[in-house]
């Protein structure tokens, strides 16, 4: 690490759960236990998070401003407020990214739960 706490560039997980072991033992954690927390959860751009914590379940944690300019304002209303899961926003055949009008036509349900009305 530099003198910042930055991670050095090229430094891989190894080295993530290196630093994150001293820091427990560091806070008087026994070796079984850092074994434990260590195995059970992995990195998030804010810390570490339970190592089942699927992205959606992380975005959904988030403040809407984040949300907001994750996805977008209109996809972030359809997500948060009309309760579509992140999978439906793309083609999982081809990975493409629906379109606004695609995920209207697709989910109108939704869209009129998160107030969209017409089409943006």
């Amino acid at each position: 690490m530099t003198a910042t706490g930055d991670l050095k560039p090229g430094c891989g997980s190894q080295n993530l759960k290196g630093l994150m072991s001293q820091e427990l033992r560091r806070q008087g954690k026994s070796p079984s236990e850092i074994t434990r927390i260590i195995a059970g959860t992995r990195a998030s751009m804010n810390g570490q998070v339970p190592g089942n914590l699927t992205y959606n379940a992380w975005l959904r944690r988030q403040p809407r401003a984040f949300i907001d300019e994750v996805l977008g304002p209109t996809k972030a209303r359809l997500y948060l407020d009309g309760r579509l899961h992140l999978d439906r926003f793309i083609d999982l055949d081809t990975g493409k990214p629906f379109t606004l009008q695609e995920l209207r036509r697709r989910y109108e349900a939704a869209w009129m739960r998160a107030g969209l009305g017409e089409a943006t």
